[in-house]
């Protein structure tokens, strides 16, 4: 289960806890409730599928090598900053 915290500025958050029972956070920055919502579920899946030591799905595989971060640091091509 993940959750969206918004702050002050409108920054969005998301938590979750990982498969070893860290809470982890995503900073994802000034993106819409929808966008939050649409990166909350893929994350949900992936944790869900380490839990269970399944493979990912080919949506969701696809969709993170999408989204992988750079070596500089930087976010991947196509995500919401």
């Amino acid at each position: 289960m993940a959750s969206i915290a918004t702050d002050r500025r409108g920054n969005r958050r998301l938590l979750f806890v990982d498969n070893n029972g860290i809470r982890r956070t995503v900073r994802l920055g000034k993106v819409s409730l929808r966008v939050a919502e649409s990166i909350k579920c893929r994350i949900e899946h992936i944790v869900a599928a380490k839990c269970a030591g399944a493979p990912l799905d080919a949506d969701t595989a696809r969709w993170l090598g999408q989204h992988r971060r750079q070596p500089s640091g930087q976010a991947g091509p196509g995500w919401p900053v």
